[in-house]
């Protein structure tokens, strides 16, 4: 699944730009968090399974009472925590509301504050928009401040990735559009943009957030983790995985992948067979999610397009294993690829 990857990473230079900004800047003060007790989370949202709660043991015990404002240092950049705050993950509904409006909301100013204040009393999911609404702006700066076309070398990286011209016009106007949203919000250089979605990414990942964590911790180079730094992972995939959100499961295969015997791929097939709206055509889903400009999952889905048949074939078949066991709610199954422990399953 080499192939996949690279090609993945080719899409994550143009699509994807919003998560690289902040990471190539979040890497500071990991040590820090690095101890950060684990258990430490609430959900709001209300398990989808009562199996869920058999699997509560899986992840690290809350054998002792843990400091809030304490296990949370503060980080440059931001105001320190209010007193007392109980980390915590958005409702689900709450989310998809949150994704629409990160997309098209025209008063980023007010959505901003409206975020910040939420992040202030310990939503994980409200800090990790943040970072993510930071790095979008970063990364379309230049478009709000007179840009208007890609340079010849933007260009060819695109050609290089796959894009047809449609693809480069639409991806054209998401910058255009997002540029002026950005601009009406506030003028900074990239690096103040940049800073300041790092910085964002490290506090969701203080108060929670897998894919913070994930972002931070969890490299994804050609050296495999180590079995160490995996164990420390499993928490958060775990949790991520119960909250039975399609958008993180995508946005996260790459990082589910080294902790399950599941491929990147299997993980995005599993989450789009998942999807009505994506069953029955990947492609024209993915391609509809860019039209809408979802540039962020629509990258996530994007390698469905490329990949060669075999590799959709094996992905379809771990995405029926993947699907059997998020069907009963074993969850801890997924991580460790024993399906066949579920009736029908592989």
């Amino acid at each position: 699944m080499r192939d996949y990857r690279q090609k993945q990473s080719l899409w994550a230079v143009l699509a994807l730009l919003i998560a690289v900004v902040a990471i190539q800047m979040a890497v500071r003060d990991d040590a820090s968090v690095a101890g950060r007790p684990q258990g430490t989370l609430q959900v709001q949202a209300q398990a989808s399974s009562t199996s869920e709660a058999e699997l509560s043991t899986q992840t690290a015990p809350d054998t002792e009472e843990k400091p809030a404002v304490e296990a949370l240092a503060p980080e440059a950049g931001l105001p320190p925590l209010p007193a007392a705050i109980a980390p915590h993950r958005a409702p689900a509904a709450m989310r998809q509301q949150d994704r629409q409006r990160f997309r098209d909301d025209p008063n980023l100013t007010a959505y901003a504050a409206e975020l910040q204040s939420r992040a202030n009393t310990g939503d994980a999911d409200a800090a990790m928009l943040l970072s993510d609404l930071h790095g979008l702006c970063g990364v379309a700066a230049e478009w709000g401040g007179g840009k208007t076309d890609f340079t010849a070398h933007e260009l060819d990286v695109q050609a290089v990735s796959g894009f047809s011209p449609a693809q480069t016009e639409q991806w054209k106007s998401f910058l255009l559009t997002n540029g002026r949203r950005c601009a009406q919000w506030r003028s900074q250089s990239l690096e103040e943009w940049s800073n300041l979605a790092a910085a964002w990414r490290a506090r969701a990942d203080q108060l929670g957030h897998p894919g913070a964590w994930f972002a931070a911790h969890l490299d994804l180079g050609l050296d495999p983790a180590s079995a160490e730094l995996l164990e420390r992972a499993r928490p958060y995939a775990l949790e991520l995985l119960r909250q039975r959100d399609l958008d993180e499961m995508v946005r996260y295969a790459d990082q589910l992948a080294p902790l399950s015997p599941y491929d990147g791929l299997g993980f995005v097939m599993a989450a789009c067979l998942l999807n009505e709206a994506c069953a029955p055509d990947p492609v024209a889903y993915a391609e509809s999610r860019i039209a809408a400009g979802d540039m962020v999952a629509a990258g996530a889905y994007w390698p469905l397009s490329y990949s060669g048949p075999r590799a959709v074939l094996m992905a379809r078949r771990q995405a029926e294993e993947i699907i059997t066991l998020w069907s009963a709610g074993r969850f801890e199954l997924i991580l460790s690829g024993r399906g066949s422990d579920i009736p029908g399953g592989g």
